[in-house]
């Protein structure tokens, strides 16, 4: 018997749920020693996913005010992971962005995901890996299809 759509839906997002916690990359022990706020963590993923960006924009992504953006991004500086930049035509602009090293520690929690995965599919067959990859091919195709930015109905 065919399953609903409604009903496939439904266990491929349980599936997922399953998944998840399985494939999550572990936060690597270094992280731990930069002693970094939530929020601080949130602005480096943030400024990896978006690039350079205005302060005054990655508050508002962060949902706090920009004075408060100024002491977070200031303590960024310090460790040596964020880059601040007044603009060359209006000093009043500011433009954040990673530094290297800041682009190494969100590069080193991208990495251990990939390295999950690839244990993963050495525990797979060569079948198994060619549907895989189709699988991922059509949900790729998908997410390039929907509008994932706008807000959900």
């Amino acid at each position: 018997m065919k399953q609903s759509r409604e009903n496939l839906v439904k266990s491929n997002l349980e599936l997922e749920m399953k998944l998840f916690p399985i494939v999550r990359p572990p936060i690597p022990d270094e992280w731990l020693k930069l002693e970094l706020t939530m929020l601080q963590f949130k602005i480096m993923l943030l400024l990896q996913v978006n690039g350079p960006i205005r302060i005054g924009e990655l508050a508002s992504q962060a949902g706090v005010s920009i004075a408060a953006m100024t002491g977070i991004t200031n303590r960024l500086v310090k460790k040596g992971l964020l880059l601040r930049e007044h603009g060359s035509e209006d000093r009043r602009v500011v433009v954040c962005s990673l530094t290297d090293e800041g682009r190494y520690w969100v590069g080193r929690l991208w990495e251990s995901s990939r390295d999950r995965w690839e244990m993963i599919m050495e525990k797979m067959t060569l079948e198994d890996l060619e549907a895989f990859d189709k699988v991922l091919r059509v949900i790729l195709k998908a997410a390039e299809e929907a509008d994932l930015d706008s807000e959900p109905d």
